[in-house]
């Protein structure tokens, strides 16, 4: 999916749900992480939040070279999304504020 097509993010990511639930219905139990998609007419925040975490995975799928993962201090997480590591590092906070 093209996302210079679309005007708005929100917009982008309800077509991206529904994309993702016509997958949901053709693959059946072939990609697992999609049972977790509403079946209903209805957008949840849930379905939001798992088209959010494909388009990021989409953008960054097109290639971080080595000299931006040093730069950056990136890492890639369990879930396959490079996130950046700061001097938040040692703080107290939550884990999602430490790693952006």
């Amino acid at each position: 999916m093209n996302p210079e097509r679309f005007s708005k993010w929100s917009r982008l990511q309800r077509a991206t749900v529904w994309v993702l639930r016509f997958l949901k219905k053709l693959t059946k139990e072939r990609f697992t992480w999609l049972k977790s998609l509403s079946s209903d007419g209805h957008l949840t925040a849930n379905d939001c939040k798992i088209a959010e975490w494909v388009l990021i995975k989409q953008a960054q799928s097109e290639g971080i070279s080595d000299r931006e993962k040093t730069k950056w201090q990136l890492y890639c997480t369990e879930n396959g999304v490079w996130k950046s590591m700061s001097r938040l590092e040692n703080s107290e906070l939550d884990e999602g504020s430490k790693h952006p």
